[in-house]
Parts: structure tokens; C-alpha cells; sequence
């Protein structure tokens, strides 16, 4: 089962350009304060539009060497992209790398989606918070 997130910016008209972690949506509130706490920063990762899950450098190597010890006909490393954003690694499939951030008119639009978390970065306080009433949709 993935935990399906939103992480985008809401803007003044209140509509949210937003990128899709399509896996491990959970929890990433402190980590998006700590890594992307800028505008600037939450921006350049929105634009990565879509990916699987975000990984710290020594994450990310425990993960290729479990993508490696897959038995054959399984996802292998191949199909996987690593993209590096202020010092966070994405996991990308291949089929992915081109989607753009998707945006929303509103609030609402957003969080009916097919999501279980929404993280919005607000840049009048550089915070990012988790809307807490998705949690168990």
C-alpha cells in the first residue's frame, strides 16, 4: 500500500502548484522544514512534478543495494532515476521524469485527490505544514 502526498506551494489566489511522492508520504513535515525552507527551495522541488520517495545520501544507498538484491523480473535499478534537490535524493521511475507539477485552483481541487497527505509550504512563514485530516482518508 503507498501513502500517496502532495507537496506543493499555495499562492495568494489560493491555488497549489503542487508535485505528487507517490510512496512513504508520511512524516515528511520535518524534513521539508529542514531541507526546503526557502521559497526558492520549495519551488526547485515542486518542479520535479512526480516521484516514488525522497531519500537522505545514506538512505538512498541502503535502497540501491535492496534494488540490487531483487530476484530477477522484479523493479531493478535500471528503471530507477536518482535526482539530487538541495542535498534530498528523489526516486524517480523512468516514466516519470518528464511530468510537470500539476495545479490546483484550489484547496479543495487539491485534497480531493487521491492522496492521504497534503504538505503546503507557506512563503509568507518559510513552514511547511501537513493537513492532518487527510491522515486516515
Amino acid at each position: 500500500m503507498s501513502t500517496r502526498a502532495i507537496i506543493g506551494i499555495q499562492h495568494a489566489d489560493g491555488s497549489i502548484l503542487g508535485a505528487w511522492q507517490w510512496n512513504d508520504g508520511n512524516a515528511l513535515t520535518g524534513l521539508l522544514n529542514r531541507k526546503f525552507n526557502t521559497l526558492e527551495k520549495a519551488q526547485a522541488l515542486v518542479a520535479e512534478g512526480m516521484w516514488s520517495v525522497m531519500y537522505t545520501s545514506k538512505e538512498l544507498e541502503a535502497y540501491k543495494k535492496f534494488l540490487m538484491q531483487l530476484a530477477s523480473g522484479s523493479t531493478q535499478i535500471e528503471e530507477k532515476v536518482f535526482v539530487e534537490v538541495n542535498g534530498i535524493w528523489l526516486v524517480k521511475d523512468c516514466r516519470w521524469l518528464n511530468v510537470a507539477p500539476t495545479k490546483y485552483s484550489s484547496y479543495t481541487h487539491a485534497t480531493g485527490q487521491d492522496i492521504n497527505h497534503i504538505y503546503l509550504f507557506n512563503p509568507i512563514t518559510s513552514k511547511w505544514v501537513r493537513d492532518k485530516k487527510l491522515y486516515n482518508k
